[in-house]
């Protein structure tokens, strides 16, 4: 969890108790082309400091809330099929396994 709190703060400038900090979805991943599974973590902050800055605009160019209906595109097929999941209360979801 501590990766996640340091991540946090160098992407987004947020900092984040590692009390305010729950872990709310796991992706498990197969891509295609890939023969090497992964695991996705998805957390949720219940209170953070600070104002989300951009630090990486090569990877992001803004941070706003977006409505479920209506993501921004481009996005991570992991990351859409998570924020789906979850918001049927889903806990897990498995990708690219058949």
């Amino acid at each position: 969890m501590v990766t996640s709190l340091r991540e946090a703060e160098e992407e987004t400038g947020l900092v984040i108790a590692e009390g305010d900090l729950s872990l709310v979805h796991v992706v498990d991943l197969l891509d295609p082309g890939s023969p090497i599974p992964r695991v996705q973590f998805f957390f949720a902050a219940s209170r953070w400091e600070g104002e989300p800055v951009v630090r990486e605009p090569d990877r992001c160019t803004e941070w706003r809330w977006w409505p479920l209906t209506a993501l921004p595109e481009p996005i991570v097929a992991y990351t859409r099929a998570a924020l789906e999941s979850m918001s049927r209360g889903a806990l897990y979801t498995a990708m690219g396994w058949s």
